[in-house]
């Protein structure tokens, strides 16, 4: 039926101005683990009660636009960096993640470190866009992104194991625990 001016009051049945209407945002499907949420492909529509484009912590995710069905916990992969991790069956984004690039290096610590060789370790870095660590980076020596590597300069290698380039991270302050922070890359000729 057309609405005619000066509206009616039936012309507002069912208007809830205080509707928490939910935001809609791409995802993957629920995994059980970091590594699985990192390769899985972000191809599902969710939906979260939070204020952003991407749901937070603290914000409850829905896989209907009525809130009626609470996401079950997991991993949910939501961009090309991570995603989300909900803890429970509420629905509630419990923490953010970050999904890590793996890269093969060397970890003595070096004043040239192209003379190495050879790599002797899988590290990661946070940057998605970058198979080698980049300046402004974060290098970890686990692939939870816990632990931040020592300051110093090494060598990276290419899959095939071939050297590449170098990055050197920052020293941290004594009694302060290491940044992991790459402040300097090089070639190797």
């Amino acid at each position: 039926m057309p609405i005619a001016y000066p509206y009616k009051m039936s012309d507002w049945y069912g208007y809830d101005k205080d509707c928490p209407c939910p935001t809609s945002y791409s995802s993957s499907i629920e995994t059980i683990n970091l590594s699985g949420m990192c390769s899985t492909a972000i191809n599902q529509t969710y939906y979260h009660n939070g204020s952003g484009t991407l749901p937070a912590v603290g914000d409850e995710c829905y896989s209907n636009s009525n809130q009626s069905t609470a996401l079950v916990g997991g991993y949910y992969r939501t961009s090309l960096g991570g995603g989300i991790l909900i803890n429970n069956n509420t629905g509630t984004v419990t923490s953010l993640q970050t999904c890590l690039v793996s890269f093969l290096t060397n970890t003595a610590i070096r004043r040239d470190a192209c003379v190495m060789s050879s790599s002797d370790a899988t590290w990661y870095h946070d940057n998605p866009s970058g198979t080698y660590p980049g300046i402004g980076d974060v290098v970890y020596d686990d692939q939870a992104g816990t632990t931040p590597v020592p300051g110093g300069q090494r060598r990276w290698f290419f899959a095939n194991g071939t050297g590449g380039g170098t990055y050197d991270v920052d020293f941290a302050n004594p009694g302060s625990a290491n940044t992991g922070i790459v402040n300097a890359v090089g070639t190797c000729i």
